[in-house]
């Protein structure tokens, strides 16, 4: 079996309608390997070879009578059931919210309105050694306060990682998220800071959507742009 394992930045690539344009990790499941593929590969594996990959959904269009056109409608990193442990199971279950990994790499973070209700706090630490480009990926913004993310130095991740990659949503990373991040080094902590501020939050929506310490908070947001980008 074939599956897409995860969401990996490349830099500087867009579609044509100004969304990064990540690659795409595909696993084998007879040898464990994953590969990095792009775009126009991942469509190959599937149009010109017929291989099914979990997570990955596609469309057909007609362009005429004797040409039709495959694309990818969109991607989701998936778990084979056999690797879901029991903490994701009863996360999904009681929260709502569903996180999906690889190996010990958080890959996907998927909740919708019904996580309101909820209002989870969740140690991701517990569920992976670091976090993946992109799991907001496919997740739309909620209105209301959905879960909040415990983050610690346990944990690895980049300025990719909490992001869905879509141009024109401050979204789900900064919609329905909230980060506790008062465990983190100043240096990790910087990292969301610097993601939120390049979403062009206000000051309200900075303070809501992060638990830190005052001293901190306020010594970050007394940087300038030029400090944060």
């Amino acid at each position: 079996m074939l599956f897409l394992s995860r969401l990996v930045h490349v830099g500087g690539v867009q579609d044509s309608d100004g969304n990064t344009q990540p690659a795409y990790g595909v696993v084998d499941t007879d040898d464990g390997i994953e590969s990095i593929v792009d775009y126009s590969d991942l469509c190959d594996i599937i149009r010109d070879f017929g291989f099914d990959i979990k997570g990955v959904y596609t469309k057909t269009i007609n362009i005429n009578v004797c040409e039709t056109h495959m694309f990818l409608d969109y991607v989701v990193p998936y778990q084979p059931l056999n690797d879901v442990t029991q903490l994701q199971a009863k996360t999904s279950m009681l929260t709502k919210v569903r996180i999906t990994t690889w190996r010990d790499m958080i890959t996907n973070i998927k909740f919708d309105e019904d996580a309101c209700s909820c209002r989870a706090s969740i140690r991701l630490s517990d569920f992976g050694n670091s976090v993946a480009d992109y799991v907001f990926n496919n997740t739309m913004p909620v209105r209301k306060h959905a879960v909040t993310l415990v983050l610690d130095n346990r944990l690895d991740f980049t300025k990719w990682s909490f992001s869905s990659g879509l141009r024109g949503y401050p979204g789900v990373e900064v919609q329905g998220v909230a980060y506790d991040i008062r465990e983190l080094s100043d240096d990790k902590a910087a990292i969301i800071y610097k993601r939120l501020y390049q979403d062009k939050l206000s000051i309200f929506d900075m303070r809501k959507s992060l638990i830190d310490s005052n001293l901190r908070y306020i010594g970050m947001m007394r940087k300038s742009k030029g400090c944060l980008a």
